[in-house]
């Protein structure tokens, strides 16, 4: 049996949204560290917002979000609050997402900043899956550090396929510890807030290109990725 100092607490999140034989958008799920809440609902198109029921990210932490988007149905997903990974005493956390969205559906993730606190150690992974036809925008941030801090360390994985082919693989690791950063610089400079815009699949709006000083990475398949520093 683990002690309480190696002891790993795992939460699972489950947000499901189908149609129903109206063609209506329905939410159902089982909630963890993550309750989804309805907001708004027309037809397929359905919106809503991701609440936090209990204080995270700690040492030992494991939580996992798990997205599924049935066929046709267009969902929007916005976080209420940041979350914060706070110093872990030594203890990594890991924070997962796995995403898969059906044919012809959309979803569309606007996330509050993911901020690092001194001390945090934090593995963070995103795996999504795009059935034909499907789109995927995420906005997501990642702040190191809160106001006076340099920042713990941040491993970000991304996996994203579309019809079965691999689209995005991405293993970065972000940290406001030079010793670890570094290779950064040249890439973010002195800044602490790192903007990722995921642009995956077929028909997603690409407002974020014409942002002044982004990066633009076009994928071979379907989509791009946008980045801003600031």
């Amino acid at each position: 049996m683990s002690s309480p100092a190696t002891e790993t607490t795992t939460r699972v999140s489950r947000i499901n949204v189908d149609a129903d034989t109206l063609g209506r958008a329905r939410l159902r799920g089982e909630h963890g560290v993550v309750a989804a809440r309805q907001v708004k609902a027309a037809g397929p198109d359905l919106e809503v917002v991701l609440i936090a029921t209990e204080a995270t990210l700690l040492g030992g932490d494991d939580v996992r979000v798990e997205v599924v988007v049935g066929a046709g149905v267009r969902l929007t997903l916005r976080d209420v609050a940041a979350t914060v990974a706070y110093d872990g005493c030594g203890r990594p956390a890991s924070w997962s997402v796995s995403v898969s969205i059906g044919p012809g559906a959309r979803l569309t993730w606007l996330t509050q900043p993911f901020v690092v606190t001194d001390g945090a150690d934090v593995d963070r992974t995103l795996l999504a899956e795009l059935a034909p036809g499907a789109g995927l925008r995420l906005h997501d941030a990642v702040v190191l550090g809160r106001h006076g801090q340099r920042g713990g360390r941040l491993r970000c994985r991304t996996r994203a396929t579309y019809d079965g082919v691999p689209l995005l693989v991405e293993d970065v690791t972000y940290s406001g510890d030079p010793a670890v950063a570094v290779g950064q610089a040249f890439v973010r400079g002195a800044h602490r807030r790192i903007d990722t815009h995921l642009l995956l699949g077929r028909d997603v709006p690409d407002e974020c290109a014409a942002v002044p000083g982004a990066t633009v990475l076009d994928l071979a398949g379907p989509g791009r990725v946008v980045r801003t520093f600031g």
